[in-house]
């Protein structure tokens, strides 16, 4: 039987239980740091996130707006996942830093957390030896990923033949996946 159920998390911020509180984090803490480490942040970072989403379940409680439609981990991580890359998005660009809870978008809860985990691992990895790549390769990927013909990119690149689009790409595919494959953190989520 599931300890954090609806029902259960509402009394629960409605009554202001520490304990109840205390364990739900506790045991999604874990969680929230390996993912956060996997995603170029720290333990803080991870104590900070797990906070900020319990705050906003209280308000989701404390609104009436607060309801499970999957299980209460795969809805936590999608808050949490969601303010990650929001914060990462921030710290990229120095962006706005959300102020508002009504910022955040609402949940979704139809993939697993650990199916979602390392669908997020997996892409902040390729991101990571994408921007690596040299200038050429990049743009010439980039075009590719956009659906346009090879006869379209050799266009837009100024490159001599569909031939010598299709031997860059080879040769710049293979040294992403090369480069990635060779990843620690890759190499783990892969156990």
């Amino acid at each position: 039987m599931d300890l954090f159920t609806e029902d259960k998390i509402k009394e629960a911020f409605k009554k202001n239980d520490n304990s109840f509180i205390t364990s739900l984090y506790k045991s999604h803490y874990p969680t929230v740091k390996k993912f956060v480490l996997f995603n170029t942040g720290n333990e803080e970072d991870a104590k900070d996130l797990l906070q900020e989403a319990l705050m906003i379940i209280l308000q989701k409680v404390k609104n009436n707006s607060f309801a499970l439609s999957c299980s209460f981990s795969s809805y936590l991580y999608s808050i949490i996942k969601n303010l990650w890359l929001k914060e990462l998005r921030q710290k990229r660009s120095n962006g706005l830093i959300i102020k508002d809870l009504e910022d955040i978008e609402d949940v979704d809860c139809y993939v697993s957390f650990e199916k979602e985990y390392k669908s997020n691992v997996g892409y902040f990895i390729f991101r990571m030896h994408f921007n690596k790549l040299s200038k050429s390769c990049k743009e010439l990927l980039k075009t590719i990923f956009e659906s346009k013909t090879y006869s379209e990119v050799a266009t837009i690149l100024n490159l001599k033949s569909e031939g010598v689009v299709r031997r860059r790409r080879y040769r710049c595919k293979e040294s992403l996946i090369e480069t990635i494959k060779s990843d620690p953190k890759f190499i783990e989520m892969s156990k």
